[in-house]
């Protein structure tokens, strides 16, 4: 144990060390400044799109396109893409059929769909799965033929979509579709087109800033000198390289604890105030704090009755954040109606069986019980994090529920 606390010491220099470099560099990122760093629709896909598209503003033509269909995850023809349109607009901002990325070339007969992935889960509804809905929709109206339909599935990690999601198709292959990942395809093709624009200072900073960004967001901003202090320190001595295996040995037994007391510690905090009716299973938490795959069998939470029985569930749901809702059947028509207000203002969304909204904590994060490289989820293992979260998470549900259904 002496050996553990050790090396604990030795690294919380080394991060001080890197801590005091990162506190001189420049702060300032105009992505940060003007959207939250994980917003899907009017960051990320907004700004990717204006790269890819030829007639944009950045005055590159097709040469930042011509670097994607490079990718070897990628691997197209620029020349069947000669007359392409890319959606949403740099002008007009509005995605084609709610499609994040859309790049199409009506006179060959050629379409590429992105479907861009940062926390969110696949939106699937009764009229079929997202990308099954997606790939049907440029198949059948804008009649282009299935083989020259390419799909791709864009997350952090290079992740799977959901079953549900790809409907009939089942596989992506039968989408013609392939995964790309921010944490490798993005930034290589984003470095890319940084050496195109050495003479341009505003778009070469911005790109510059972006790629900034997406580092902090999949978490791989370390630098490579802070990475081979840390590897030299484990390996100075046979009791560093002990101690940091006796670590990564026992941090999944951390992860099980410390999601399994955060759902009892919420609760308790919740049984206090509602009638619960169902808890998480024991199967669901081990599944988020032991598999790195997402699970069927992680979905999970609490369930519990309020205001003349009316449904409301704290859940957990393969690769998306935590999330507060109602499940549809379950409330009576007064609440729905309310409800459906909420839906139509974007105050909180509708899928399949739920009306729902992500909590945020104070500082305005979402809690990802998953990733536990993200600090908000880490800082559970603290009891007053754990504590000063969890009362987060229940005066919002009590304050939602007094302020829009009572």
């Amino acid at each position: 144990m002496n050996n553990l606390k050790y090396l604990l010491a030795q690294l919380s220099l080394i991060k001080k060390e890197y801590d005091i470099v990162r506190d001189k560099q420049e702060k300032f990122n105009i992505f940060t400044v003007l959207h939250k760093p994980n917003d899907e629709r009017r960051l990320h896909s907004r700004f990717i799109a204006t790269l890819l598209n030829p007639v944009a503003s950045h005055g590159f033509s097709n040469e930042f396109l011509k670097l994607f269909f490079s990718l070897d995850s990628v691997k197209l023809n620029i020349e069947s893409f000669k007359d392409a349109v890319v959606y949403p607009e740099e002008w007009n901002k509005v995605e084609n059929s709610n499609i994040d990325i859309l790049i199409i070339d009506r006179s060959s007969l050629n379409a590429i769909i992105i479907e861009n992935k940062i926390f969110a889960m696949d939106s699937n509804g009764a009229s079929g799965g997202q990308l099954e809905r997606y790939f049907k929709y440029i198949r059948d109206s804008e009649k282009i033929p299935v083989n020259n339909i390419h799909v791709f599935y864009l997350t952090l990690d290079g992740h799977k979509p959901s079953q549900d999601s790809l409907g009939e198709f089942k596989t992506l292959e039968n989408i013609n579709g392939k995964l790309l990942s921010y944490n490798n395809e993005i930034i290589t093709w984003l470095e890319g087109c940084l050496k195109l624009t050495v003479e341009k200072p505003f778009i070469r900073e911005s790109i510059i800033q972006y790629i900034k960004l997406i580092k902090q967001i999949t978490m791989n901003e370390a630098e490579i000198s802070e990475r081979l202090k840390i590897k030299d320190l484990i390996a100075v001595s046979q009791q560093n390289m002990d101690a940091t295996k006796y670590l990564i040995d026992n941090f999944n037994h951390v992860k099980w604890h410390t999601i399994a007391e955060f759902w009892e510690e919420l609760t308790n905090r919740v049984k206090k105030i509602y009638n619960v009716t169902d808890t998480i299973n024991s199967k669901s938490i081990e599944i988020i704090a032991h598999s790195g795959l997402n699970k069927s069998e992680e979905e999970d939470g609490i369930f519990f009755n309020f205001n003349n029985k009316n449904r409301g569930l704290i859940y957990h749901s393969p690769n998306d954040k935590l999330w507060f809702g109602f499940q549809i059947d379950k409330v009576n028509d007064y609440t729905k109606q309310k409800l459906e207000k909420l839906v139509e203002n974007k105050t909180i969304y509708k899928r399949k069986v739920n009306y729902y909204f992500y909590f945020q904590n104070s500082k305005g994060d979402f809690l990802y019980l998953k990733n536990f490289s993200d600090l908000n989820t880490f800082n559970l293992i603290n009891p007053e994090n754990r504590t000063k979260t969890i009362g987060e998470i229940v005066n919002q549900i009590v304050r939602f529920i007094q302020d829009n259904l009572m």
